[in-house]
């Protein structure tokens, strides 16, 4: 288990035990990670290797022949950029930027987004989350008006709605500014189906979009 980083020198530990890890190559030198496997506390690597070695230090020996993720904590940090993953996640694992959280970097059948929640490698097709995939995609909106209140139904991973901010915006021009709609939490129609619902504006022709935010 990593106990340091990213941006200090990283430390391990066995999982559940305060016994220090250290690293070694074959010809007696340290092993270090390399400077791109920049890790986050808490996160578990797989690590494959030879114990019989004593290279004077304290601590557990491991002469590394393979290395690699076995999960990453979901750190607590914002979502400055806005694309549903947390900055310091993306910049560990795709080197920041606007990560698509839809898509599926290792092609595993699961997004990365639900990688990000569920501590998983996006970029390893053989550390795969324990949970089966969901469909995260950007939802679809069927507008549904009734006497008095507007309706935004669409879909979302039931598992998950509890983890994101849902908002609805407004204006009467599709060019124009669009205003916070006063809405309450999404309503659960059964399955991963939701709808989010709100009083008629005094202006009935409107132009409205969704928001989805990571809750803080």
């Amino acid at each position: 288990m990593v106990t340091a980083g990213p941006g200090v020198p990283t430390t391990f530990e066995i999982a559940g035990t305060a016994t220090p890890v250290t690293l070694w190559k074959s010809d007696g030198t340290p092993c270090p990670l390399p400077a791109a496997f920049d890790v986050l506390p808490g996160s578990q690597l797989a690590l494959f290797g030879h114990t019989d070695i004593s290279p004077g230090v304290p601590g557990f020996a491991v002469e590394v022949i393979s290395i690699s993720f076995s999960s990453v904590p979901v750190a607590s940090d914002p979502d400055l950029n806005g694309n549903l993953l947390i900055d310091s996640w993306e910049c560990v694992f795709f080197g920041g930027g606007a990560v698509d959280p839809f898509a599926d970097a290792d092609a595993d059948g699961y997004s990365n987004l639900q990688e990000m929640f569920s501590g998983s490698d996006p970029y390893n097709p053989s550390n795969l989350p324990g949970a089966p995939p969901v469909n995260f995609a950007q939802p679809v909106l069927d507008l549904n008006i009734q006497p008095g209140q507007t309706s935004l139904n669409f879909s979302w991973p039931a598992a998950f709605i509890g983890l994101f901010q849902f908002g609805v915006r407004a204006s009467e021009n599709v060019g124009g500014a669009f205003a916070e709609v006063a809405v309450g939490d999404p309503v659960n129609l059964g399955g991963d189906n939701f709808s989010l619902n709100f009083s008629l504006p005094a202006v009935q022709n409107q132009f409205y979009y969704v928001t989805v935010a990571l809750k803080p």
